[in-house]
């Protein structure tokens, strides 16, 4: 039997309180990111070296995610988040207290490792935890609230570069998590109290005895639905994605003689395209791009010339370039609703969806720890441009992955 909230209201509060608590979440996880124009700008780290520090997260992340799958769903969601915001809380307030480049790599590595299980808690949450008529649009936007948390961190960075210092961004990180946490703890309290324990439906049980007949081995599963592919699209998009979210503030610092915190304000414009592409995903899924991997394909299609026009930042008007990066993170947004959302889903009847997401999030990890000392590296010693080239060549990648895994994915996804 499962506990779940009857009361509607009550629903909503808890939906609401997850949505701010997650959108908070995601300022102090990119609070670093969006130090990094300002770290480099004081000199107090190379390129090389701030993209190492921030890769730590992603290999962190990626391992206590790939360890944690076999166990998380055995945790309670709230102590699960619980465990993630307080870690966090802790790691801010160590960043913002020193400078060192060990006591950095180290706190920014531990955020890696307490947040392992952040998204999958709150999607339990969505799921099952919340009266029946809100989970489908709250499993939707949910994910909004990390987007909006990039917004607001670089929206703080934009002020807090200007009248202070990086290290006062993990300080506002911290104390606005801190309020969230208690803020959280509360409601949970309330919560647990209102929910009620509910039997299964009928109709819940013959699915589970239908889906306990699809059991098939792990491997055979992952070679007959091409996961491969999937793999591969979720590399290319993660690198991708954190180099616009890493570099994209100095690049455009760098290349149009903007300040810090100037450049920090251009991004969030561009950033709030993220949020849109949740409705540009409902608005041409299914009607017009009728499957999985042919709309993840098209999406690439549509983020290519985006990229292109990036290689001629500092030769062309500001407006242009900025009006690109919309574009650009509109459809690789679009892309991580079907990694996260679409594309696991198909592997329910196998009973295997969460493993896929997990599997395929430690591939974002992987190309997001990849990206944060490789584009640096890349960027100290050949320049801007050929770290932009870099991504065009990895978006191409993305794109012909996705259409050929079309027909692999077709054949396994009309099996009963």
């Amino acid at each position: 039997m499962n506990k779940t909230l009857t009361d509607k209201k009550m629903s909503l509060i808890l939906v609401l309180v997850c949505f701010v608590t997650y959108t908070v979440l995601g300022v102090t996880r990119y609070a670093y990111t969006s130090a990094i124009a300002g770290i480099i700008n004081d000199g107090i780290f190379s390129k090389a070296a701030a993209g190492t520090i921030n890769s730590s997260f992603y290999i962190t992340y990626g391992l206590s995610q790939f360890l944690g799958s076999f166990f998380v769903d055995r945790i309670p969601p709230f102590k699960t988040i619980s465990v993630a915001l307080i870690g966090t809380i802790l790691a801010n307030i160590a960043m913002s207290v020193s400078s060192s480049f060990a006591t950095i790599l180290i706190a920014r590595s531990f955020c890696g490792i307490v947040q392992f299980g952040i998204w999958p808690a709150l999607l339990k949450v969505v799921s099952e935890y919340i009266a029946s008529d809100y989970r489908r649009k709250s499993m939707y936007f949910m994910p909004m609230g990390l987007q909006l948390g990039v917004i607001l961190s670089l929206l703080t960075a934009a002020v807090v570069l200007k009248y202070g210092n990086w290290q006062d961004l993990f300080i506002v990180s911290y104390v606005g998590l801190g309020i969230c946490t208690i803020a959280f703890f509360i409601t949970v309290a309330i919560v647990d109290k209102k929910a009620v324990y509910t039997e299964p439906k009928k109709e819940e049980k013959t699915v589970v005895k239908t889906e306990e007949k699809t059991n098939i081995g792990t491997l055979k599963l992952l070679l007959s639905s091409g996961a491969i592919f999937v793999f591969i699209v979720a590399l290319a998009r993660s690198l991708v994605s954190v180099g616009f979210e890493s570099w994209v503030p100095t690049i455009l610092m760098e290349s149009y003689n903007l300040s810090p915190s100037f450049s920090s304000v251009l991004t969030t414009v561009t950033t709030v395209a993220n949020m849109l592409s949740v409705f540009v995903v409902m608005a041409l899924y299914p009607k017009v791009f009728k499957t999985e991997y042919f709309a993840t394909g098209m999406f690439f299609l549509m983020f290519l010339p985006m990229v292109i026009t990036m290689v001629f930042i500092g030769k062309i008007g500001l407006i242009i370039v900025l009006t690109a990066i919309v574009f650009a993170n509109i459809f690789r947004n679009a892309i991580q609703q079907f990694l996260s959302v679409e594309i696991p889903a198909g592997y329910k009847k196998y009973n295997k969806a969460g493993m896929m997401a997990g599997l395929i999030n430690v591939f974002g990890c992987i190309g997001g720890a990849v990206a944060g000392t490789i584009f640096g590296y890349t960027a100290d010693n050949f320049g801007w441009n050929a770290t932009i080239i870099s991504w065009v060549v990895l978006v191409f990648i993305g794109m012909i992955a996705s259409f050929a895994a079309m027909p692999v994915w077709k054949k396994f996804s009309s099996k009963e």
